[in-house]
């Protein structure tokens, strides 16, 4: 009847404490690191898509249209601009003068470099006459190439 109970305290030692926080620096240490890669690759897989989706997109048009389509490195939202480094880029229909796409940018730190400083020409057939590559660059780095050959048609291949 006359038991005496104790009353015990809740909570963690300092110990258990330190110790909790010592092992969830080292797992912070270890996956950060292949997080910011698993990052990385995501953006040049995004601005990869977006390239070849715009690059098919002008092809198309010139075909469906029958009609010259401009890929070109974007001065403004209704300009194009000469230059070999493309952060941006507009679709034109250039018998019509209509605007038909425009890609304010492929993502930070993420540009193409040496790209057609005059852009690509998709004729109304969807050739473009000449062949050329892009080279996507992340951080000043190659990570891969866009190649459109003289046919129109798209690949992608890694940087050497």
């Amino acid at each position: 009847m006359g038991r005496l109970r104790r009353n015990r305290e809740n909570g963690v030692t300092l110990i258990e404490l330190m110790m909790s926080i010592a092992l969830i620096g080292v797992l912070l240490a270890v996956g950060v690191p292949s997080f910011q890669g698993l990052v990385e690759n995501s953006r040049v897989s995004t601005a990869l898509a977006a390239l070849e989706s715009v690059l098919k997109l002008a092809r198309t048009e010139a075909v469906k249209r029958n009609s010259e389509v401009l890929v070109c490195r974007r001065l403004d939202d209704t300009r194009c601009a000469d230059g070999a480094t493309w952060e941006g880029l507009l679709v034109f229909d250039v018998e019509r003068e209509e605007l038909i796409r425009v890609v304010s940018s492929f993502g930070p730190d993420l540009e193409y470099r040496q790209a057609p400083e005059s852009g690509i020409r998709f004729e109304g057939s969807g050739l473009t006459g000449a062949s050329t590559s892009f080279q996507l660059m992340l951080d000043g780095h190659c990570e891969r190439i866009v190649n459109v050959s003289a046919t129109g048609n798209i690949s992608v291949s890694d940087c050497p």
